[in-house]
């Protein structure tokens, strides 16, 4: 069904406050995305970089004129090599990160992923086996469990913002994103443990396909699956064009539809944390490995994508069915490693890291000045590391306790 014969109510994106200012979100804003659990918006950042980041991602994801098309999470990651480095720029973009921590409303976030990924319309598989895993008409769900160890907090204590922006036109390509907004603090649909159902959670197995889920859903738990039909006769489209963010809980009902056929869109996916949230996970791979990767014969300011870096996708529990289907798949991730290895070994990511603000590397998990890891010892001993790349540290270096002996004893 395209979006325009869905039938369901629509939500429009919002302007996010001028460029030259600090803070993206207004305070209605804010309250809209406390109350419903999601905002739309347009302007976050500016239409040039938008531009780069469209050519570039489309470049890597759909090659030989549409002969190849790389769907999917896992193909293209941050940190993001040339000429896909304008990726980089939007993940840690000043104002994407403000969003986040207005959000949040904390004084610092660290980034758990940045995907950039394709999804293309065609026909519906054959059943079979991957069948369940496919993600073209989704089941209605939350992002919490395949992100974190537990469940979210209480709704006023959010400890994370998912985001997506989106590098197509909804009105080209269709999919527009389903949400179920909240309607409050007595929410049914919010409450314990209500958000808990939904497949691959508890006794429930995993569905991402919409028919098959609440198939199984009505032939084994018949309760849950009367639930789950409020959700779909809530839904609303979140409209969007190039360049529109949408940001939402990890714990908002959601689901991703059918785009029009043959149609192509590309999104890049970031989420951000409260920092010490240690039962929310890593999506991407963790930055520091990048300390050792070859990319190439000259450092050029930015960094490898993941879809080489391992010879595989780097999520190997959530299968790709598009991915997994195309049986050339695992000779074309080796003939990538095989390139990626022949290439002189240097290593950018110190530079990279580097050249970031002193917020940018904290979104990293970079020790934040005043942070209690930082002493004289730590501090020459991470000068040493990062100054002859260009690092600098002298922001690092404000009220250092003095100088402890080996066996952390001040002389």
């Amino acid at each position: 069904m395209s979006d325009a014969e869905s039938g369901c109510g629509r939500c429009w994106p919002s302007s996010a406050q001028p460029l030259d200012c600090d803070l993206p979100l207004s305070p209605d804003q804010v309250k809209s995305w406390s109350e419903q659990g999601f905002l739309l918006l347009d302007g976050v950042v500016d239409k040039d970089l938008i531009e780069q980041c469209r050519t570039s991602a489309r470049a890597a994801l759909v090659r030989g004129g549409g002969e190849e098309r790389l769907q999917g999470f896992g193909h293209l990651q941050f940190p993001y090599q040339a000429p896909q480095s304008a990726l980089n720029n939007i993940t840690l973009h000043p104002r994407i990160i403000a969003c986040a921590k207005q959000r949040l409303r904390t004084e610092s976030v660290r980034l758990t992923q940045s995907d950039t990924w394709l999804k293309v319309g065609r026909p519906r598989p054959s059943v079979g086996h991957w069948e369940r895993f496919d993600n073209d008409d989704q089941r209605m769900h939350v992002d919490f469990p395949n992100h974190s160890l537990v469940v979210p907090p209480p709704w006023h204590l959010p400890e994370a913002v998912a985001m997506i922006l989106y590098l197509d036109d909804q009105a080209v390509c269709g999919g527009a994103t389903r949400i179920v907004p909240g309607q409050g603090p007595e929410d049914e649909a919010y409450a314990y443990p209500a958000i808990c159902s939904t497949p691959g959670v508890g006794a429930f197995p995993f569905f991402n396909d919409r028919t098959l889920a609440e198939e199984n859903m009505r032939e084994h738990a018949p309760d849950v699956a009367e639930f789950r039909e409020t959700l779909y006769r809530r839904e609303k489209e979140a409209i969007f064009r190039v360049g529109t963010l949408l940001l939402y809980r990890h714990d908002l009902w959601h689901r991703g539809v059918p785009l029009n056929r043959d149609k192509e869109r590309v999104t890049l996916q970031l989420l951000f944390k409260k920092p010490h949230c240690d039962w929310f996970g890593h999506w991407n791979p963790g930055w520091a490995r990048w300390t050792y990767r070859p990319v190439a014969k000259t450092f050029s300011g930015t960094l490898p994508d993941a879809g080489w870096s391992d010879g595989q996708s780097s999520d190997t529990t959530s299968v790709n069915a598009n991915h997994i289907m195309d049986s050339d798949a695992a000779l074309k991730r080796r003939r990538c490693l095989n390139e990626a290895m022949s290439r002189p070994a240097l290593a950018p990511w110190p530079q990279f890291i580097s050249s970031l603000s002193v917020e940018q590397r904290g979104c990293l998990g970079f020790p934040m000045p005043g942070d209690p890891y930082w002493t004289a010892e730590t501090f020459e001993a991470v000068r040493r590391r990062y100054e002859p790349v260009g690092m600098d540290l002298s922001p690092y270096s404000v009220g250092l306790p003095a100088s402890k002996n080996k066996h952390g004893a001040v002389p």
